[in-house]
């Protein structure tokens, strides 16, 4: 079976979640799981057994579901959102511990130099106020003066 560039891939079959591969004539299973598109091979180009397969996976899958849930980021102010990064980062066996340092030290100044930051939650941040403190800071720096000068 040839397949030119403009025919799709895959093709819909009269069950839900179910596809046919057209260069293989393999079924596949198409389903979401944490808002990303997953396709399954079924391993398969008999359509009862794909039937049965889908059938199988998509119970594992409802059982999947549940266990992911969606995150609740309504009250997450950015104070919150500081904390969980300055954790990964320190746990983070990638990271070597200059690397390490700078992020932190960098998320200090932004917190130093930013009055308020911490209580806001992301939602209310506004370009207009991004922008004037991007500004402020590119004229003044962080305002530190270190000790004995």
């Amino acid at each position: 079976m040839t397949v030119k560039r403009n025919q799709r891939r895959f093709v819909k079959t009269r069950t839900p979640n179910l596809v046919r591969y057209l260069n293989t004539g393999e079924y596949y299973l198409l389903y979401k799981l944490s808002g990303k598109q997953v396709h399954t091979p079924l391993k398969t180009t008999d359509y009862k057994v794909a039937r049965n397969r889908r059938n199988e996976q998509m119970s594992l899958i409802e059982k999947q579901r549940q266990v992911v849930k969606p995150k609740k980021i309504a009250n997450t102010t950015i104070g919150d959102l500081c904390d969980k990064y300055v954790d990964e980062t320190e746990n983070d066996l990638s990271l070597t511990h200059g690397a390490k340092h700078v992020r932190l030290a960098a998320l200090k100044r932004l917190v130093k130099t930013y009055p308020g930051l911490l209580k806001k939650k992301p939602n209310q941040l506004e370009l207009k106020n991004l922008l004037k403190w991007y500004q402020d800071f590119n004229l003044n720096g962080t305002s530190y003066v270190p000790k004995g000068a």
